[in-house]
């Protein structure tokens, strides 16, 4: 697949059919590059259904093939922006692990490996199970008052909402730098941007709010076991979507832990 490069309509200076060409190239870039940043951090969704280009690519970006990307660069000055959005975009991509199997055993007996595992998850959950009865999953400390307990619910819930916020403006930014919308005297981009840095502080705020109340005692950690079996449990509904099977509900489910908290501060 030979990709257009991304164009700054302000830079080269089109107008009409052209202008509007290279805004739908970009839009279209924009949609690949979140594909490729979900992808690359192992999220549970990935937006392929954001563009023609992304669905179209979407076995070879992480589905059963070997892929390999070729990023081309110009050594003008003039160029340096493009240059540096080139090579982050392809250090991205690096992070991206496909894993191809060539056997056509794989395909021809698809409701064998479907079984396999549905009972590999099967065992997973079991163990899941017997685990929290044990009190091994983390979560709220019972021994502290139940007003102190609400208060962290309530922080946790925030915290959600406001990354959430975070991650809509940060698409929205994404989608004006495709459309070349990134200049210092665009209002709509200034504007965009104030808000994606009051939503970072905010969120940074309710971290350290959430870190505090975990340092005092009140939330318990998950145990390395837990975590790794719910990693397995992921891992295997991930496997089931790919072969086209939906296991409802399953995948879902999330630990707090305070190392996510530091490691996803947001400086």
């Amino acid at each position: 697949v030979d990709l257009a490069g991304s164009e700054r309509i302000a830079k080269s200076g089109v107008t009409g059919e052209r202008e509007a060409e290279a805004k739908n190239v970009n839009t279209s870039l924009s949609a690949l590059g979140r594909c490729i940043q979900s992808l690359g951090r192992r999220e549970k969704f990935v937006p392929f259904r954001d563009s023609v280009l992304t669905m179209l690519m979407k076995q070879s970006l992480g589905g059963n093939c070997f892929t390999s990307v070729v990023v081309t660069v110009c050594e003008d000055p003039a160029q340096i922006q493009e240059t540096v959005s080139s090579l982050s975009f392809g250090r991205t991509c690096s992070l991206v692990k496909n894993k191809a199997d060539s056997s056509a055993n794989v395909i021809a007996d698809r409701g064998k490996e479907v079984r396999r595992l549905q009972e590999a998850l099967a065992g997973v959950n079991v163990e899941l199970g017997r685990l929290e009865r044990e009190g091994k999953a983390g979560g709220l400390n019972m021994a502290h008052n139940k007003a102190t307990r609400d208060m962290f619910v309530d922080n946790k819930q925030r915290l959600d909402e406001h990354s959430k916020q975070l991650r809509a403006v940060k698409m929205s930014i994404a989608d004006m730098r495709a459309a070349g919308k990134d200049e210092a005297g665009c209002a709509e981009w200034v504007q965009a941007v104030k808000k994606r840095d009051y939503a970072a502080r905010v969120v940074n705020v309710q971290k350290g709010i959430l870190i505090r109340m975990m340092m005092s005692g009140l939330f318990l950690q998950p145990t390395k076991g837990y975590l790794y079996r719910l990693a397995e449990k992921r891992r295997l509904v991930a496997s089931l979507a790919q072969l086209g099977e939906e296991v409802d509900g399953d995948g879902d489910a999330d630990a707090l832990t305070m190392g996510d908290l530091f490691l996803d501060f947001i400086p």
